[in-house]
């Protein structure tokens, strides 16, 4: 029997991951965006440099080296996660890596990077978005990772056309063109290609599915750049974890 108490420890917990990334198009381009939900302080940094010949600016998880941004050709990347039993345990990780950095620090030691990171800025190097998802579905990073490409679902653009891509480590990436007719994708946490990724069931898997059709229905409404941000951030619903 599951306890009206476990299920709303669920709910509460912290630890629940909320990414919800979108693709928007307004005008004559589009808008990227996302809300990034961790289950640490994160101490983010905006990093703008020339890379491989190419001008990049993305944000920068200093501890985890995450990254996502854009390059001087507007390709732009976002991406959600489909990890999401990884993602909860990186609270710990995180405190630990700090721990071993402070430790590194005093022993003159450079840290060590996971290489997601590494990996977005392979495609925000790249000159176009044929190139940019190649290298998205096929790059090793800093060359030390085992599996190939950024797993998860990414949504990647270069101000005209808009690409979904949904892979993991074990899973082949789809590749799917976003009409030209349609004007919101949006991805949250649980597989649309692949429905066994990510949230499967229980609240988890409601508000993976809530956030996304929430975000989904009211970014139509979107007429300017500062109206995505704004309906991302709306409260629609009283449960928090239900909301974009």
């Amino acid at each position: 029997m599951v306890k009206l108490a476990d299920i709303l420890n669920e709910i509460q917990s912290p630890l629940l991951q909320e990414c919800t990334v979108a693709g928007v198009r307004l005008g004559d381009g589009v808008i990227l965006a996302k809300n990034r939900d961790r289950g640490y302080d994160a101490k983010m940094e905006i990093v703008h440099e020339v890379l491989d010949n190419v001008e990049i600016v993305y944000w920068h998880d200093v501890d985890t080296d995450w990254s996502e941004g854009m390059n001087e050709f507007g390709i732009a990347i976002v991406n959600s996660s489909l990890m999401v039993n990884d993602d909860e345990k990186e609270a710990d990780k995180v405190e630990k890596k700090r721990e071993e950095k402070a430790d590194n620090k005093e022993k003159g030691k450079n840290p060590q990077h996971a290489t997601d990171g590494a990996k977005i800025r392979q495609v925000l190097v790249q000159k176009n978005i044929r190139d940019a998802v190649k290298v998205l579905i096929s790059t090793r990073g800093d060359g030390s990772s085992k599996f190939k490409g950024v797993s998860g679902q990414s949504i990647i653009s270069d101000g005209k056309d808009v690409y979904v891509v949904e892979h993991s480590s074990a899973d082949a990436p789809i590749i799917r063109k976003l009409k030209k007719d349609r004007k919101v994708v949006v991805r949250t946490n649980h597989g649309i290609y692949h429905p066994h990724l990510g949230y499967q069931s229980g609240p988890k898997l409601q508000s993976s599915e809530s956030r996304l059709k929430l975000a989904k229905d009211h970014l139509k409404d979107a007429e300017k750049d500062q109206d995505v941000i704004d309906l991302m951030k709306k409260k629609y619903k009283d449960n928090p974890f239900l909301n974009p």
